[in-house]
C-alpha cells in the first residue's frame, strides 16, 4: 500500500480467489497494525465475501449490493475523508503520507482518529456498470487519495472492466488466474501457467509468482 501511489487493483477470471485475496489483504492489516494506525472500509458488489472482516475493530463497516444507499454513503464518507485531509495537511505543513505517519504516531494530528484508510471493493468494475454514479467519486479517490493515506483497493474480472484513463492509477496490479491469459497487463506467457487447480497463485506486477493465504487467525 505504500508502493506506486498506494492503490491496489486484484484482476482475476471467476473462482479465481479475488474475494479471499482481499480478505487476507484485510486480515494482515489488521494482525499488524491498530486501529489508529489504519481503518477500513468495505464495498462488496458481488457475493457477500466481505461481510466477515466487520468483525474486526479496524473495519468501520461494509456496504452490500443489495444496500445501493450504503454503498454510496461509504464512497462519499472515505472521499469526506480525504477533503478533510487535505485541510490538515495544509495547516499542519505535513507534505507526504510519510510524514503524516510519523507525526500521527507521536499525538501530533489529534484531528485524524487514524492515519491511513483503505476502501476495499469487491467488484470494482461493477461501478462502471451498474454504479455510473459512483464513478466520479473512484477517479477522485485514485487520483488524490495515495497522497494523503486514503488507499482503494478494488477486485475486477478484467483491466478492461476500468476505464482506461484509471488504469496507470493502480500502482500495484496482482493477477490471479484470468479467463484469457493474453488480457494479462503484465506477462500473458507467465499468466498462461496459473492452473485452473491453483488456487490463490498469482502474478505481481514485478512478474513473479506469489501465494495467497487462507485468511485464518484462529490459529486451526
Amino acid at each position: 500500500l505504500r508502493a506506486g501511489g498506494g492503490h491496489v487493483a486484484v484482476i482475476g477470471g471467476p473462482q479465481s480467489g479475488k474475494t479471499t485475496l482481499l480478505r487476507t489483504l484485510v486480515a494482515a492489516l489488521a494482525l499488524t497494525h491498530t486501529p489508529r494506525e489504519v481503518a477500513v472500509y468495505g464495498v462488496d458488489l458481488v457475493g457477500g465475501g466481505l461481510l466477515p472482516l466487520g468483525r474486526f475493530p479496524h473495519v468501520g463497516g461494509v456496504a452490500g449490493r443489495a444496500d445501493r444507499e450504503r454503498v454510496r454513503r461509504t464512497f462519499e464518507e472515505v472521499r469526506g475523508m480525504l477533503e478533510h485531509r487535505e485541510q490538515v495537511f495544509r495547516e499542519r505543513g505535513i507534505d507526504s503520507p510519510d510524514g503524516l505517519r510519523a507525526r500521527h504516531a507521536a499525538g501530533e494530528v489529534p484531528e485524524l482518529p487514524m492515519a491511513e484508510v483503505v476502501l476495499v471493493v469487491d467488484g470494482l468494475g461493477l461501478v462502471r456498470s451498474e454504479h455510473e454514479e459512483l464513478e466520479p467519486l473512484v477517479t477522485d479517490l485514485l487520483e488524490r487519495g495515495g497522497g494523503y493515506g486514503v488507499h482503494l483497493v478494488g477486485s475486477l474480472l478484467r483491466w478492461n472492466d476500468l476505464r482506461i484513463a484509471l488504469q496507470p492509477a493502480f500502482g500495484t496490479r496482482l493477477e490471479l488466474r484470468l479467463n484469457d491469459p493474453a488480457d494479462s497487463a503484465t506477462d500473458r506467457r507467465l499468466a498462461a501457467t496459473i492452473r485452473d487447480d491453483q488456487p490463490g497463485r498469482l502474478l505481481t506486477g514485478d512478474r513473479l509468482f506469489a501465494q495467497t493465504a487462507l485468511p485464518r487467525v484462529d490459529g486451526i
